[in-house]
């Protein structure tokens, strides 16, 4: 996700928790819709 890094950076700059997943690493599957990303469902070919 475009982004992702620069705002996880971001955030551990700060000693305040921002919730309960701050820090822990997720992934989404080709085949969730993401706002502004492209979904090809895991088919390289769309």
């Amino acid at each position: 996700v475009p982004g992702a890094m620069a705002r996880a950076q971001e955030l551990d700059k700060s000693p305040i928790i921002k919730g309960p997943l701050h820090g822990l690493p997720v992934c989404f599957k080709d085949n969730i819709d993401i706002k502004g990303m492209d979904s090809t469902l895991g088919y390289s070919k769309l």
